[in-house]
């Protein structure tokens, strides 16, 4: 979980997914990368990490976007399932057993939670971001010929050797550019996707949305012309 400025929120994050993961896991990790978050965010996961061992702080230097941090924190996770899951609240922690029964019951190699497949939807997000957010899928399908339908959703479950194959090829740290790439690459590289319908509900926790949807979106495709074009597609 990237963290920036979520004090109000990693303690009730960290409580669900314990409540959700305790029955079903004897053995797992919940990792929070902190871009050195001035209101606290680490000192939190700090105490919290003394309490239960099975939560672990890494601290970036400097802040270089969501993306770099998932690749931080994919590189320091110890598991043979690797998840990501947003801190501000707005994903269910039970969702992470469906999708662990993907890749187990399915031979699914990355699973992704969509918002944009038959049962899936958002909550409170406002209409500016929830028509970004869909035209930016429609551009990687159309540019890249990504085979799902919310290639720019963090919340995610793929198989250790996923990562293993695709670090060195990824170098996209933004959001949405970081998802897509991964998806774009697990696809061109032969592994098996599948979507979860989930809802999403829009930061019903503490603090402010980091997103800027304008820049996001000239960031975005001058990422989804690169990608394509100079990469061949």
């Amino acid at each position: 979980m990237p963290t920036y400025n979520e004090a109000g929120n990693v303690e009730r994050l960290a409580a669900g997914i314990g409540a959700a993961l305790d029955p079903s896991f004897r053995d797992y990790e919940v990792v929070f990368v902190d871009d050195r978050s001035p209101d606290g965010t680490g000192e939190i996961v700090r105490r919290m990490a003394r309490q239960d061992p099975r939560i672990r702080l890494l601290t970036k230097e400097k802040k270089e976007g969501i993306g770099a941090a998932h690749r931080a924190g994919f590189a320091a996770a110890q598991g043979r399932l690797i998840a990501t899951i947003d801190a501000d609240l707005s994903h269910d922690p039970a969702d992470l057993l469906r999708m662990r029964d993907e890749i187990a019951s399915n031979g699914c190699d990355l699973v992704i939670g969509s918002r944009y497949v038959r049962g899936g939807r958002m909550i409170g997000k406002s209409w500016l971001r929830s028509a970004g957010s869909q035209g930016m899928n429609w551009l990687a399908r159309l540019a890249l010929g990504v085979p799902v339908r919310d290639a720019t959703h963090t919340f995610r479950m793929f198989r250790r050797e996923v990562y293993d194959r695709l670090r060195d090829k990824m170098t996209a740290k933004g959001h949405p550019a970081f998802e897509v790439e991964f998806t774009h690459l697990a696809a061109q590289n032969g592994f098996k996707l599948r979507e979860v319908p989930i809802i999403m509900r829009e930061r019903p926790g503490a603090g402010e949305s980091k997103i800027n949807v304008r820049k996001e979106a000239w960031t975005y495709l001058k990422f989804l012309w690169r990608l394509r074009f100079a990469r061949g597609g």
